[in-house]
């Protein structure tokens, strides 16, 4: 049994890994950080098949640690294991937890469920053993190209290509989930690429921040004016649902075939998680390009990129634990003063309190999406140096 599942990881890990936004870690579930280093172990003391047969840098849990980042700078007691080589991190078996009393209740590991979603939007990969193995099989098929059809949802329909969510959020006019642009490079300068996506990214997280607030419900309908609103296909089509009128806003967020009381209670804080994806992805040399400001210490949005025009193994190469982050990790200190671990904590805040849209969309357009207005960004030349 265990060849026959090394021969399948095997497969699945070569094909997915370097396209996947930063590197998920889907067979570790315990963030750690050992000698000043940023890492992730099994979750059970029996050993991960995983460590057998898929190399280290495909499993660097990056957006968890920055989500754990976040969660450091807003909460008071994140529960950090200290051990004889560092502190531990379980997301997975944490109690869910409120910043103060009569505030909203979270589930930790939902909102990193969410920071998954963005690269897996049917969830193919939330499950386990043999469910697992499909739901990575059915997202290798979406980074293929010169297929008709992908897989659907959990009942594992097909559905057209030019309508299927993971796969136009990989190569199509959904990028932006990634903060990539859907705009050809020689077509485009990159001021326009920049607004476009940042416009875009806007509004897809006006719809999930309503989610996370709970102005949208779970149980709610999802209506086409919703899924046009935020420039989706039909939801029902990718999930197999047969009369749309039964697709809600937590057929996005959670799994088919769960408890509808738990798909409730989770799908906010997925919702939340699926933003703290787009901001984190936003300083991934491989999805954009900034640079410092200058007499300032934020790292402002100069160019970003197309996944279609880039080689897959060159954007994975980039996806890995940035300085910045591994510096907060040490040190508590932030490298830019914007970057996604100040500007997920803000967020995490904002939802608390329930502050109202507009305030939101100016803090971030200030922040994680300001913008270089000190050089010349009309030609579509990379004349100035992009950060790592």
């Amino acid at each position: 049994m265990y060849n026959v599942f090394k021969i399948i990881t095997v497969l699945i890990f070569a094909g997915t890994s370097n396209a996947w936004a930063f590197k998920l870690s889907p067979c570790m579930r315990v963030l750690s950080l050992e000698n000043g280093k940023l890492s992730q172990q099994k979750i059970r003391w029996l050993k991960n098949q995983c460590d057998k047969v898929v190399a280290k840098k495909d499993l660097q849990a990056v957006h968890e640690h920055m989500t754990l980042g976040a969660f450091l700078e807003y909460r008071a007691n994140v529960p950090l294991k200290k051990t004889r080589y560092g502190w531990k991190y379980q997301y997975m078996i944490e109690p869910d937890w409120s910043k103060k009393k009569g505030a909203p209740i979270h589930a930790s590991h939902a909102i990193i469920f969410g920071t998954w979603w963005n690269d897996d939007p049917l969830m193919r990969t939330w499950g386990q053993g043999l469910n697992f193995i499909g739901g990575s099989l059915a997202d290798l098929k979406i980074l293929n190209d010169g297929r008709s059809t992908y897989p659907g949802g959990t009942k594992n329909c097909s559905v057209p290509a030019n309508v299927h969510l993971g796969r136009l959020s990989h190569f199509g006019e959904l990028q932006h989930l990634h903060f990539m642009t859907n705009l050809k490079m020689k077509d485009s300068t990159p001021e326009e690429r920049v607004k476009s996506t940042t416009d875009k990214a806007i509004n897809w997280m006006s719809f999930a921040y309503k989610v996370a607030i709970g102005s949208l419900k779970p149980e709610q309908t999802l209506t086409p004016e919703i899924e046009r609103d935020v420039s989706f296909p039909s939801i029902a089509r990718n999930h197999c649902v047969s009369d749309s009128k039964n697709a809600k806003i937590r057929t996005i967020f959670s799994r088919i075939g769960q408890s509808e009381s738990y798909r409730n209670q989770i799908t906010p804080d997925v919702a939340l998680g699926s933003m703290l994806h787009v901001i984190q992805d936003s300083f991934s040399p491989s999805h954009a390009c900034r640079i410092l400001e200058t007499g300032s210490q934020q790292a402002v949005l100069a160019d970003v990129k197309n996944y279609n025009e880039q080689n897959s193994d060159n954007h994975g190469s980039f996806d890995v634990y940035p300085q910045w982050l591994i510096q907060y990790a040490n040190e508590r200190k932030h490298l830019y003063e914007n970057d996604p671990v100040a500007v997920g904590a803000w967020l995490l805040k904002a939802v608390d309190e329930k502050l109202p849209w507009e305030q939101v969309e100016v803090h971030l357009r200030n922040t994680i999406f300001a913008h270089q207005k000190s050089i010349d960004m009309t030609s579509n030349k990379s004349e100035f140096s992009c950060i790592k």
